[in-house]
């Protein structure tokens, strides 16, 4: 019974396998494939093909002659220029506004330009007082009183600033106070003069601006002569000698072109070095001064340039 047994057994399994060897077929290998001949292969066969496409340059061509053509352009019209100056606003109607003429001048005259250097012709006149002493011992005051002026100035212009010139002036006026008490009363004229002749330098700080300020500074020879009638006849004392410091300071107004009106002021320094004195019109004394001493002038008033 016991040998029996495993041949049971032995047979069950062998049974088994059998019915499994189906299922276990599956798992075998497969065999390696075959390549295709050349002529058996699937895409070599008979079958009808389309035809090939068009190149894309001409499909296109085509594309673009069947499209319809763009619109065109749009035209813009041209920016206007601006005007250099603001027009005038239109006139306003009678009795409600200002109205504006035809002609729009701008705010500012184009400045002028002018060729340098250039001559100028100055016209000055004024009121001199004298002051210091003639010489030693004997005050100007004494000797001269005020006097009325005219002057004439001609130089070059070597640019906007720079001034350079000869000057001529003279002045006109009554006797000092010695003199004039002397020659008080009855039909006895006295009298003063002055003049000299320089040389003068102007600096100019706005020569385009509508007021132009400046300073100047010169040196001149100078002359004034004192004359009157006292009991005993006529007198007449005459001085020269030269002005070393002309000081000058002006304001000029422009009016039109190169033109100006204006108002100056200058002081004068110098000494005299030769007197003269005559009695009855002879020569009693005559010659240099032994100890100089220093007068001078002061001098406002107007002055035209052109």
């Amino acid at each position: 019974m016991s040998a029996t047994k495993p041949s049971v057994r032995a047979t069950f399994a062998l049974l088994a396998l059998l019915g499994a060897a189906p299922a276990l077929a599956q798992y075998r290998e497969p065999p390696p494939a075959e390549p295709w001949p050349e002529a058996a292969r699937p895409d070599d066969d008979d079958r009808p093909r389309p035809p090939p496409a068009a190149p894309r340059d001409d499909r296109d061509d085509d594309r673009d002659a069947a499209r319809p053509a763009p619109p065109p352009a749009r035209a813009y019209p041209a920016r206007p220029v601006r005007p250099r100056y603001r027009t005038p606003p239109p006139a306003y109607a009678p009795g409600y506004g200002p109205s504006y003429g035809p002609a729009y001048a701008p705010a500012y005259a184009p400045r002028q330009v002018y060729a340098w250097p250039r001559v100028e012709v100055a016209l000055r006149g004024g009121i001199a007082s004298p002051g210091g002493t003639a010489v030693e011992g004997l005050p100007m005051r004494d000797l001269f009183g005020d006097q009325l002026t005219l002057g004439v100035d001609v130089g070059l212009r070597a640019n906007p600033h720079v001034y350079m010139g000869l000057f001529a002036e003279g002045g006109l006026g009554l006797g000092g106070d010695q003199v004039d008490t002397t020659c008080r009363g009855g039909s006895r004229d006295c009298g003063a003069a002055s003049g000299r002749l320089g040389a003068a330098i102007h600096y100019h700080f706005a020569p385009s601006a509508p007021l132009d300020p400046w300073i100047g500074y010169g040196v001149a020879i100078s002359g004034a002569t004192v004359s009157g009638e006292d009991a005993f006849g006529t007198f007449d004392r005459t001085f020269a000698g030269f002005e070393y410091a002309k000081l000058l300071a002006g304001v000029d107004l422009r009016l039109a072109g190169s033109t100006t009106l204006g108002l100056y002021a200058e002081w004068t320094s110098g000494v005299f070095t030769q007197v003269e004195a005559k009695e009855n019109n002879v020569v009693v004394d005559s010659g240099g001064v032994g100890t100089t001493t220093t007068h001078s002038w002061f001098t406002v008033g107007p002055r035209l340039k052109f």
